[in-house]
C-alpha cells in the first residue's frame, strides 16, 4: 500500500521501467504513453510494419536497387544482383523487445564469393549509390547489425522467422536491410 501520491507515482514508474527494460526517469506527461506501449506489446498482438504485400500502421518501406527488386502481391523481393538496400521510415519502439521477420533467402543462385544479408537498426536510413550498388552511409549510428545470411558461414537457403533483439535503451530506429548477391523475399516485418 502506498502512503503518498509521490510513492504511488514512483511505484508506477518503477513497474514501467521493469516491463520495458529501461532505467531513465519518466516524466509524468509520458506515463500514459509508456503504459499504453507496454499494454499494446504485452497483449500478444504484433505491431506490423509490413504484412503480406501491405505496409501497415502508416509505415513505408523503400527499396534502393535495380528494377528487378519490387513489392509484389505478398512479398518485398530484393533481387540478388549487385548491392541493394531496403529501408524503413522511423520506427517508434518504446515497449517492444524485438523485431521479427518472415523471410525466404536464397544465396545459391550466385557464385560470387561475397554474399550476405545484413539486418541493421540505425539512426539514419540514408544510402548512396556507387556504380550499380546502393550502400548505407557510414555516418550516423548503427545500434545493431545481425548477419542473416553470410557466405560461407550460414546456410545459403533459408526460410522461416528471424528474430532480432532490440538493444536496451533504443526507443526509435530505422530498419536497414543490406543485401548482396542473395535473392531475398520478406513476407512480414513486425515488432513484439
Amino acid at each position: 500500500m502506498y502512503e503518498t501520491v509521490s510513492d504511488l507515482f514512483t511505484g508506477i514508474c518503477d513497474a514501467i521501467r521493469e516491463k520495458d527494460g529501461t532505467t531513465a526517469l519518466i516524466s509524468h506527461q509520458d506515463i500514459p504513453d509508456r503504459i499504453a506501449a507496454i499494454s499494446g506489446s504485452g497483449s500478444g498482438e504484433l505491431y506490423y510494419i509490413y504484412k503480406s504485400g501491405e505496409e501497415m500502421n502508416g509505415h513505408s518501406m523503400t527499396i534502393h536497387g535495380t528494377i528487378s527488386s519490387k513489392k509484389t502481391d505478398g512479398w518485398i523481393y530484393i533481387h540478388l544482383f549487385y548491392r541493394q538496400v531496403l529501408t524503413s521510415d522511423l520506427i517508434q519502439a518504446v515497449g517492444f523487445k524485438r523485431v521479427g521477420m518472415t523471410i525466404l533467402a536464397n544465396g545459391n543462385n550466385s557464385t560470387n564469393a561475397t554474399r550476405f544479408t545484413n539486418f541493421l537498426l540505425r539512426d539514419t536510413s540514408e544510402i548512396y549509390k556507387s556504380g550499380n550498388d546502393w550502400i548505407p552511409v557510414e555516418n550516423g549510428n548503427t545500434f545493431l547489425t545481425s548477419n542473416i545470411v553470410l557466405y560461407p558461414d550460414t546456410k545459403m537457403l533459408m526460410s522461416g522467422t528471424v528474430y532480432i533483439d532490440i538493444p536496451d535503451g533504443i526507443e526509435e530506429f530505422y530498419i536497414v536491410i543490406d543485401n548482396v548477391n542473395v535473392d531475398l523475399y520478406i513476407e512480414e516485418l513486425w515488432l513484439e
